[in-house]
């Protein structure tokens, strides 16, 4: 082959590798956005549990 009919290929294969890294960085993105999420739902869940358990306690010793 030529260096004319091997420039076409390379750009394609060139674009090609532009994209794959386009979508992984987008991948990459959202698993930090969802372990972001994560990190600030999981204590609130937890006091929410706590607080809950407390809340029960309570009404189990008034109900004595």
């Amino acid at each position: 082959e030529t260096p004319a009919t091997d420039f076409p290929a390379a750009v394609v294969h060139a674009v090609s590798i532009s994209y794959m890294n386009a979508v992984n960085a987008q991948q990459q993105a959202y698993i930090t956005q969802q372990a972001a999420a994560t990190q600030v739902i999981s204590p609130i869940l937890s006091v929410a549990t706590a607080t809950l358990a407390v809340a029960v306690k309570e009404a189990e010793g008034v109900g004595q």
